[in-house]
């Protein structure tokens, strides 16, 4: 027997000991075999251990976000008249002159809870609250939203789970979708309703539009009592990224002997309470009477569906 070799036990160290090293060499600081650490007598080619390579990074296209080139409005009107309810819809579809590589967001509206003495007439109107796209909606970059107005197909068709809400047509401007002049709106609107449009520069697409829950007309019995109660209180909506609303009021007052007008107005955080503030409850103090009692909720909310950004839009009005 030769007295040089080395016990099988200690050889059978040095190989886990190879081992151990070749498993620990994709830590972030491998452990260098070298002569100092390992004896030679071993049997072993400590050359022949191949030096230690991490592994390649692994490669692939890279997926790249959509971006938002077009975008939707949809506005819709419930108005409650003396006599009747009162309907309308109007949609308008756009492309965005620059496409955006992130969803734009709502623009949140400020200067809240604000009142003014002296308006000659209601500015809550449809027409007054129909904004423009662009002044809906702000870009991650801050930069403004610039956009041009496209065909959508020949007509937009609004449908509930209870069948046909109405059919949009072109306007005279052919920039807008509007109800046919024929078309019966003295209904009140569905909660929901299936938007559907055919396409055309604008392409085809299918959404949701969403009613927000309705004001009640105890608030314009409350605006009647500011002088018994300046506290006015209703049922406020939750505000989110996605959706933001708030409230109009208009009163007016008529001096039957002189024939003096006049009035007030006020925005509102739709957050459910309003104290009304002292120059206006001193309109009261000194003979105002809401005889004129006008407001609407107005509320908008924004979703992205692939590379279009829609704003969904609805103004209860009483």
């Amino acid at each position: 027997m030769n007295s040089t070799k080395r016990p099988i036990g200690v050889k059978l160290a040095v190989a886990l000991s190879v081992l151990l090293v070749t498993a620990c060499s994709s830590g972030t600081d491998p452990i260098v075999v070298t002569d100092a650490n390992m004896d030679n007598d071993s049997g072993i080619d400590v050359d022949s251990i191949p030096p230690f390579e991490p592994p390649a990074p692994i490669t692939g296209p890279v997926q790249a976000l959509p971006t938002v080139d077009f975008a939707a409005k949809l506005f819709v009107v419930e108005e409650q008249t003396a006599t009747a309810i009162e309907s309308y819809a109007q949609a308008q579809f756009y492309r965005l002159t620059t496409p955006l590589d992130t969803p734009p967001f709502l623009r949140e509206r400020s200067a809240l809870d604000l009142c003014e003495i002296g308006s000659e007439a209601s500015q809550i109107n449809a027409e007054n609250l129909n904004f423009p796209i662009d002044h809906m909606l702000n870009t991650a970059d801050a930069s403004v939203l610039q956009v041009a107005n496209i065909i959508a197909g020949q007509s937009v068709e609004l449908n509930s789970n209870d069948g046909s809400y109405v059919s949009l047509e072109q306007g005279p401007d052919e920039l807008s979708y509007e109800p046919p002049l024929a078309a019966d709106m003295n209904m009140t609107v569905p909660s929901a309703l299936n938007v559907s449009v055919l396409g055309d520069e604008f392409p085809g697409l299918t959404w949701q539009w969403e009613k927000s829950a309705p004001i009640s007309a105890e608030l314009r019995s409350a605006v009647r009592s500011v002088a018994d109660n300046a506290q006015l209180s209703w049922t406020g909506l939750e505000q989110t990224t996605a959706q933001h609303s708030w409230l109009y009021l208009y009163a007016a007052h008529i001096n039957e002997l002189t024939g003096e007008y006049q009035s007030f107005t006020c925005e509102l955080a739709d957050d459910g309470e309003f104290t009304l503030p002292a120059n206006i409850q001193s309109l009261y103090s000194n003979g105002f009477s809401a005889q004129f009692v006008e407001m609407a909720r107005y509320t908008r909310s924004l979703q992205t569906i692939s590379d279009v950004s829609i704003v969904n839009v609805f103004m209860q009005k009483l």
